[in-house]
């Protein structure tokens, strides 16, 4: 049971960062390069609060 839920977990997790890409992407190639700049920063600095490492029990 705990592997289908991680497994699923998975999925939904690579599926929202697909999306977010698709959508920054679709931004960025209209942007200005002021736009574009604070949005890269933007970008890595969610991308280290959302990647910091946590223990989450899977129950």
């Amino acid at each position: 049971m705990a592997d289908s839920t991680s497994h699923s977990l998975f999925i939904s997790i690579r599926y929202a960062v697909g999306t977010a890409k698709r959508i920054f992407n679709q931004h960025a190639k209209h942007a200005s390069s002021l736009q574009r700049n604070f949005r890269i920063r933007e970008a890595l600095k969610a991308r280290r609060l959302f990647f910091m490492p946590a223990r989450v029990p899977f129950t």
